[in-house]
């Protein structure tokens, strides 16, 4: 298994994305109950915007792999809710939230999931409450840190508001790059 993973990860560093898919597709028909490939093939399908079969594939995973460490558990209902949010399914994509809170394990994406899901509803209070969990437990969350600015500003709490754009600027996503 550890030659197959060794492939995986020359392709991905590559950036060789049908040599990955088709890698991690022949490792789960190989090795069915390995946590790994499963788990790297609905991210892939998360990162390439096919947010229901990595739904589907999330769900297979909290099923099945019961002895997964409580971190991973915790990646897998963040991703999911991500998706479901995407998606549309904001209830959905609450209860993955909710459900890492419960595990008090990867609490910080948590609540960044649950502020994101309130920004543009009305309800900036929830964004700053929940972003500001998150950043306490991650000050260098920059897309937390942005959507509590958003927050701070619709509450016209300016002052806190400019504070965080100045930090959430600072993303890889803010500015373009020109060289």
């Amino acid at each position: 298994m550890t030659e197959e993973r060794s492939t995986v990860a020359q392709a991905v560093v590559r950036g060789d994305w049908k040599k990955v898919e088709a890698s991690l597709l022949s490792n789960m028909d190989k090795f069915p109950t390995d946590f790994a490939p499963v788990m790297a093939y609905a991210s892939r399908m998360f990162d390439k915007g096919h947010y229901g079969l990595a739904i589907h594939l999330y769900k297979y995973l909290l099923k099945v792999w019961h002895e997964a460490e409580p971190h991973q558990r915790s990646g897998i209902w963040a991703q999911m809710g991500a998706a479901l949010r995407i998606e549309g399914f904001e209830e959905e994509a609450k209860y993955c939230f909710d459900e890492i809170i419960k595990t008090g394990v990867g609490l910080e994406y948590a609540y960044a999931g649950l502020a994101a899901g309130y920004v543009g509803q009305g309800q900036p209070e929830k964004v700053i409450e929940n972003s500001t969990k998150a950043l306490t437990i991650r000050p260098d969350f920059t897309d937390v840190r942005w959507n509590r600015c958003t927050a701070y500003l619709e509450t016209r709490r300016w002052k806190e508001g400019w504070e965080d754009n100045e930090f959430g600027m600072r993303g890889p996503d803010r500015w373009p790059s020109y060289h």
